[in-house]
This record gives structure tokens, sequence and C-alpha cells, in this order.
């Protein structure tokens, strides 16, 4: 195996630890906040930690890394958050204790941005591979987050944070860029000009749209629906597991060539479309069995677009600007994880219920469908 390959896998491997670090004890997190006698509005705001940070430091982090062309510094810093972040609550545990723990949980997730970089910028292939790794991290720390939950409690999952990111520390002492860490120096004008980019603004904002539904779904307001439909611990385990095992095809199959006979804006569209169906099917479910189905559907659309949308963002960036550009687009998109649930508890009051809600999310993924197959149209593949 030659170096870069040797590189190449090491990074993957990094990328799973870190998704294992920040995952494996979110879905216990809010119920164990409201044991510990926390109101509702303070666990939102503890749980909205998470997203604000990242909105607060993707751009910045991103233009860090440009100027300085040093990926693996900014890496470093990340797992560190996560490390020091995780293990603040098994030292004590209070509303500020857990509010700095998941504002240093949203610190390392913002890291990302460097990790799609340094990887994909080799073209869509990569950027499958990358997010495909991101989907097993998350779906390896679900099954061992249960496993470790139900036989030792929350704190061992806190542990478990801290020694996945240990572990990436470890790894990362040992990658090395495939082109090194220096590049043309970045400039002030650069980042003025990635912010009129046209095409730029379009994907980032398609994905926000996509955020936002996944994050009133998926994400948040889907688990619920089960849980009235009578589903346990285990079919909850297997609600998620279900999203990403399914992502993870996706991620694989985007980036195969047969995919490279079909135009973006209909991959696009199709993605979309994907989710369209899993929103609208949703209230027709009846059984927890049947939600899982459908969570299959909505997890291989998200990934299509993630992957693609990615990878259209940074197409055309100059070297030494694609991480401020990712950082544009994946702040951007921040703003649908932020928004979604909030919108989703709005429609429910205002609507009566799952059902309209859940419709009504199918209406706003069909018009992203039509805005990928008419607003995609001027940008389309180069490569």
């Amino acid at each position: 195996m030659n170096q870069d390959r040797k590189n190449d896998r090491l990074l993957l491997w990094i990328t799973v630890l870190l998704w294992f670090s920040l995952y494996v004890y979110t879905p216990y997190l809010s119920p164990h906040l409201e044991r510990l006698g926390l109101g509702v509005s303070t666990i939102g705001v503890i749980i909205g930690a998470y997203g604000f940070s990242q909105l607060l430091l993707r751009v910045p982090i991103s233009i860090g890394d440009d100027r300085t062309g040093r990926h693996r510094l900014f890496m470093l810093l990340g797992l560190l958050a996560i490390a020091a972040g995780s293990l603040l609550p098994l030292i004590h545990e209070n509303a500020a204790i857990y509010l700095v723990f998941r504002a240093l949980a949203g610190v390392g997730a913002s890291t990302w941005v460097c990790y799609t970089v340094a990887y994909a910028s080799g073209g869509r292939e990569r950027m499958a591979q990358i997010v495909n790794a991101n989907n097993l991290g998350i779906l390896l720390s679900f099954f061992a987050g249960n496993i470790l939950y139900m036989a030792l409690g929350i704190r061992a999952l806190y542990g478990a944070s801290i020694a996945s990111a240990a572990a990436a520390l470890v790894l990362i002492a040992f990658w090395k860029p495939r082109n090194g860490e220096t590049q043309p120096a970045f400039h002030w004008g650069d980042f003025l000009r990635l912010l009129k980019n046209r095409p730029l603004w379009l994907y980032s904002l398609l994905m926000a749209l996509g955020q936002l539904v996944v994050f009133a779904t998926a994400m948040s307001f889907t688990a619920n629906y089960a849980k009235e439909l009578g589903a346990g611990t285990l079919a909850l385990t297997l609600l998620s597991v279900a999203f990403y095992g399914a992502g993870m095809l996706a991620s694989w199959l985007t980036g195969r060539k047969m995919f490279a006979r079909w135009k973006d804006k209909t991959l696009l569209a199709s993605g979309f479309g994907m989710m369209a169906v899993y929103c609208l099917l949703l209230p027709v479910m009846q059984s927890p069995a049947g939600v899982i189905g459908v969570q299959l559907l909505g997890g291989f659309g998200r990934t299509v677009l993630y992957t693609l949308l990615m990878d259209k963002a940074i197409q055309g960036i100059a070297p030494n600007q694609k991480t401020t550009a990712m950082g544009i687009f994946q702040s951007v998109y921040s703003l649908g994880m932020t928004m979604g649930s909030a919108v989703m508890g709005w429609l429910m009051d205002v609507l009566g219920g799952y059902g309209a809600a859940f419709i009504v999310m199918g209406v706003i993924s069909v018009v992203g469908a039509a805005w990928c197959l008419f607003g995609c149209k001027t940008y389309e593949r180069t490569e």
C-alpha cells in the first residue's frame, strides 16, 4: 500500500472516531437531563449549544485553516475540545456544566470542514468515501451506545466519547495530508469573492432546506411519533440504525461511476423526492416497524443530497479557498439544523398534530426538488 492510500485510510478511521465520540451519548442525553430535574427550556438551550457553537465557529475555523494550511492543527484542537467536554459531566453535573459540555462538542464538530476538504478535494468519489466514514461512525455509536447504556449507564458513554477522541488524537499524529500543509496565502478579498459566489449560495441554501426537513423529522419528531405508536428502546435504536445504514448505502452508490451518467440536478431532485415520499408516508404508518421502514428512504435521500451538495460546494474553488467555501456551506446549512425542530413544533401546535406537520415537510421537500431541477441547470457538473 503506497503512502497516500495509507494516509487516506487513516483519515477515514479518524473520521469514524470523530463522529463516534460526538454521537455515542446523544440519544440518551435529553432524558438524562430531565431526570436531573432540569426544565424543558433549559434542556433546549443545552442541546442547542451544540449547533450554536458550530454556527459561530465554522467560518472562522475554515478561514484560519485556509490562511495557515494546517488541517491537522485544527483537527487536534477539535478532538481535544470533545475529550475535555465529555470529561466535565464525569466530574460534576449541573446545567452550566452540560451547557459547556455541548458547546465544546460543537467546537469539535465545527472542525468537520477541515476533514472534508483535506480528504475530499479530489472529487465526488472521495467525498462519498468520507461521508460514508461519517455515517459509519454515527452508526457504530448507536450500537455501542445502546449496549454500554443498558449495562453501565450514561457515564460509560461519556467515557467512550473520551476514549474515541483520544484514539483519534493518537492516529492523527501519524496522518500526513496528501499535499502537505502549505498552500498559497488566503486573503480577505478571497472571502469577499466567496460571499459573491452564486453557486456556493445555491448549494448551501438547498442543503439548509434539506437539513430543516431532516431535523424536523428524522432527527427529532419521527422518534416521538414512533414512541406514540409503542416503540421501545430497541425500536428507537433501529430507527437511527435504519437512517444511517441507508445513508451509508447512498454515499457508497453516489460515488460509483454509474451515477456519472445522471445530471446533478436530477440526482439532487431525486434526493429531495425521496425525502418528500418519506415525509408523506410517515403519518400513514401505524406501527413502529412501518416507521423504521420508511426511515430507510429518508436516510437514503438525505445522504444523496449531503454528498452531492458538499462536493458541488467546492467545485471550481481555488485550493487556498476550499476550506472557507466549505465553512460557509456548513454554516448556512446549520441554520436548517437549528430551525428544523422549532418549525416542526410550531406546525404541530398550529395544525394539531403529527400528520399535517409531516405533510407540510413533504411539500417543502417537493419545493426543494423543483428548486434543484430549475435552479441548478446553470451550474451542471464540469469535472
